[in-house]
Parts: structure tokens; C-alpha cells; sequence
């Protein structure tokens, strides 16, 4: 196989993920608490980090996840996304783990790096300290070098208690 057909085999596969994500915008997976130790998914799409919308025609995004279990502190050691785009050429710049009070974007920003995967999506991963307070709820932020762009997300956190 050449390497213009295996890219095009990716592309043809990564725009059927973009255009079947939406669908799922509005999903909070489960939150786990085993012990000490938290995780959880979100697929759950904002533009602003408050109002839970698609993400269509725009330059960035957010990932919004449930308050944590409990209302208790926790610190997340790890997150990990898969991004999508709905334009090849559009470049990740930005993204940052992120936490939320009430409607209020804190001031606490814990920065990650993406890894291009194929053009459309993007694989971000690492290993973080970003404390959550009982009444935060964390997020997910991505911002692309380009406007007009159709955004969707996979994205899970995880981390440990620190307070009973």
C-alpha cells in the first residue's frame, strides 16, 4: 500500500470519528473512586467552560467533567484527550487542564502537550499536579491556530484523594 492511500485511509477514518463525536457531546462518563483513587471520562463539549454546547465553528473548546465524587479535594496526577478537528491543517497550540467554580474559570492552569496524530486528531497525555477544591469542577481546554472549526473530545483524568 503507498503511503497516499494509508493517508487517505486515516483521513477517511478520522473525519468519520469527527462527524460521529458530536452526537456524543453531552456524555459524562462514569466517575470512579476505588479506594483513594479518582478517574473519570468526559465527552461533554462547552465553548466558554459554562454553557454545555457543541463545539461547531469555532477556534477552541472545552471538556467539561462532573464535580468530583463526594465534594471531596482531590489532585489529579494524569489527563489524557483525544481531540479532534475538523480541518487537517489546523494546528493544536494550547491545552490546558483547567478547574471551574461555580461559573468561575479559576486561575489555576495546568498546561499539557499535544502530539499530532493524523492531521485531524490530536493525542494529548501526561502526567500533571492540578488540585481540585470540594466545589470545583475541572475542564479541559484546547485551542487551534485556525477559526471555523468543528471540535469534539475524549478526555479522562484521574488522581488521588486528599482529603477522607
Amino acid at each position: 500500500m503507498t503511503k497516499i492511500a494509508i493517508r487517505k485511509i486515516a483521513v477517511a477514518v478520522a473525519a468519520f470519528f469527527v462527524s460521529a463525536l458530536p452526537a456524543l457531546s453531552s456524555n459524562y462518563g462514569p466517575r470512579t473512586l476505588i479506594g483513594d483513587v479518582y478517574q473519570q471520562t468526559s465527552t461533554t463539549e462547552s465553548p466558554d467552560g459554562i454553557n454545555l454546547a457543541s463545539c461547531d465553528n469555532v477556534s477552541h473548546c472545552y471538556i467539561v467533567f462532573q464535580p468530583v465524587l463526594g465534594q471531596r479535594q482531590i489532585i489529579i496526577e494524569h489527563a489524557s484527550c483525544w481531540v479532534f478537528s475538523s480541518d487537517a491543517t489546523a494546528k493544536l497550540g494550547q491545552v490546558e487542564l483547567k478547574s471551574r467554580r461555580d461559573t468561575e474559570i479559576q486561575f489555576r492552569n495546568t498546561f499539557l502537550i499535544p502530539y499530532d496524530a493524523n492531521g485531524f486528531s490530536w493525542l494529548v497525555s501526561g502526567t500533571v499536579l492540578h488540585p481540585l477544591d470540594t466545589t470545583d469542577r475541572p475542564l479541559m481546554f484546547f485551542q487551534f491556530d485556525k477559526v471555523g472549526l468543528n471540535i469534539s473530545a475524549e478526555c479522562t483524568i484521574s488522581g488521588h484523594v486528599v482529603t477522607p
